[in-house]
């Protein structure tokens, strides 16, 4: 079994293009994704050797993480408290944050979070989030559990 098997098995479909990425590493790929319930993401990834990767941009945004921890990506209006609200429902929920990285294209415009955690988020805290004022998209990806 192959990985096209494997995908079409799970329901995914799988297209191949060409992009041309600026300022990128050379084994860099561009991946635009549509989860089930709609959502979109576009990121891009490095191979960096030894079957490590590296996250280099999320939906335009720099950002620098491996996928190799649960991880949460929050898109927010860049304003005051995002982090600590964020940080203190993990808190509150007993998972513990690996990294935290923020990301923003300017000062009050649009911002990412990233955060690795020790645990796997639960799907109503993700849910909770989803609702807050300011926040514009969340993200999460979990080996165990998918995106």
């Amino acid at each position: 079994m192959n990985i096209f098997d494997i995908a079409s098995e799970r329901g995914m479909n799988i297209q191949f293009g060409a992009a041309k990425l600026k300022e990128a590493h050379p084994n860099s790929v561009f991946l635009k994704l549509t989860g089930v319930s709609g959502n979109k993401l576009e990121i891009v990834g490095e191979s960096l050797g030894g079957s490590l990767i590296n996250i280099a941009k999320v939906d335009g945004l720099s950002a620098n993480f491996s996928g190799e921890h649960p991880t949460l990506i929050v898109h927010n209006l860049d304003q005051p408290g995002h982090v600590a609200e964020v940080s203190s429902m993990l808190a509150h929920k007993s998972v513990n944050v690996a990294t935290l990285q923020l990301y923003r294209e300017s000062r009050g415009g649009h911002a990412v979070m990233v955060l690795e955690c020790d645990q796997e988020i639960p799907q109503e805290a993700i849910r909770w989030l989803e609702h807050l004022e300011g926040i514009e998209k969340v993200t999460y990806y979990s080996l165990l559990e998918g995106c």
